[in-house]
């Protein structure tokens, strides 16, 4: 659950109304109940179909989520990156979108404000820009990895990668992730020598010789 992020909205006073992901409603309803309103949870048979495809498609389209965010208007959007869930997309979407700002991560979730004059000074003070952004201890882990790879700031994945692979050689699935990095970024050499080397150890695992 996002106790984190909501830690990060109730100690900076964020407010206004959130997009949330499902799986994540009924905590932030627990956590913010009335000051903060969620947009959806898990008690889905309360809901209409077509709102719950609404919601499906905003997570997928950009299209659809600037028709939903037009009608709701929420600034805060406290997304689930871990185990998949649909939101891919939109969490790629939000962070290239100057109008929103990347102000949160964890192992789980993250969190986007818009850029409006009521979220200014946070943003201001917590807009995390990773090109200036030093790894963090709590950063090295496969997770924040995955999380860095949907963004899209593989240079980063791939340092979080190396670290812990640096910190335990016969790291599986670091090893391989890192493998990958390499083959997609076309250094073809470098990830086939990681691979067969992680080969010797792990003989029978189909996503090396997969790669």
């Amino acid at each position: 659950m996002p106790s984190g992020a909501c830690d990060f909205l109730e100690s900076n006073n964020i407010k206004g109304p959130i997009f949330n992901t499902l799986g994540f409603g009924s905590y932030i309803g627990y956590r913010f109940y009335p000051e903060k309103r969620i947009f959806i949870d898990t008690r889905t048979d309360l809901c209409k179909d077509d709102f719950y495809r609404l919601y499906r498609k905003a997570q997928n389209y950009p299209g659809e989520w600037r028709r939903i965010h037009s009608e709701y208007g929420f600034n805060i959007a406290l997304l689930r990156y871990l185990f998949g869930g649909g939101t891919d997309r939109i969490i790629r979407y939000l962070y290239k979108n100057k109008s929103w700002a990347l102000v949160y991560y964890d192992e789980a979730s993250c969190v986007f404000l818009k850029d409006v004059p009521l979220n200014s000074a946070v943003i201001e003070r917590f807009k995390i820009d990773f090109s200036r952004k030093k790894l963090r201890p709590s950063d090295i882990n496969m997770r924040v990895a995955g999380f860095f790879e949907k963004i899209g700031e593989t240079n980063l994945a791939e340092k979080v990668h190396s670290r812990l692979l640096k910190r335990d050689p016969g790291f599986l699935k670091a090893g391989n992730n890192l493998a990958a990095i390499y083959i997609n970024r076309a250094r073809y050499k470098k990830g086939i020598t990681l691979i067969k080397r992680l080969l010797d150890s792990y003989p029978k695992s189909a996503q090396l010789y997969a790669n």
